[in-house]
């Protein structure tokens, strides 16, 4: 008795009688993953919430801690030690160094160590404050208000700057 083996494409659910033993695709959506069950939209949606609820210190930890100095260097150099803290808690709010001017400040090069110190110690204790409510950017007073200033939330002004949010639902 010869067993005829009927075969299901898993991505297109065609099924058909193969006619050689060596199947690469399917033969209705030419998938070579036919006996590959398809990814649903639900797992991919269930990595992405997951990333969403991730806290942003989690990802500040990624920063390594001497680009962090510097970009607090560059910021905020002639500026106070709480505005230092302030500037690296924001850094760690919105966990990543892209669109912070000071990481690449020409001036960060002439900075006496003291300044390069106090911003270090101002890295690791921004880690345990919220003085500025959650800001994720900030702009020195002197400058003009920023294009982007006007769809945030000012959250906080310490010394000579000022810091924003993002709007949430309703603001």
């Amino acid at each position: 008795m010869i067993k005829i083996t009927k075969l299901k494409c898993l991505r297109c659910k065609h099924s058909w009688v193969p006619r050689i033993q060596d199947i690469r695709i399917c033969p209705s959506c030419k998938s070579p993953y036919w006996n590959k069950s398809k990814k649903t939209k639900v797992k991919k949606l269930v990595a992405v919430a997951a990333l969403f609820f991730v806290s942003a210190n989690v990802f500040a930890a990624e920063i390594p801690q001497q680009l962090a100095v510097r970009a607090i260097v560059g910021e905020a150099a002639g500026q106070s030690y709480q505005e230092k803290i302030a500037i690296g808690e924001a850094i760690r709010n919105r966990g990543t160094l892209r669109g912070v001017y000071g990481v690449n400040a020409k001036h960060n090069e002439t900075e006496p160590e003291w300044v390069w110190k106090q911003s270090r110690e101002a890295w690791i204790a921004s880690a345990n404050t919220n003085v500025t409510k959650g800001a994720t950017h900030w702009e020195g007073v002197s400058f003009k208000k920023p294009y982007w200033a006007d769809s945030m939330v000012e959250t906080a002004r310490i010394g000579e700057t000022v810091f924003y949010r993002e709007k949430t639902k309703g603001e």
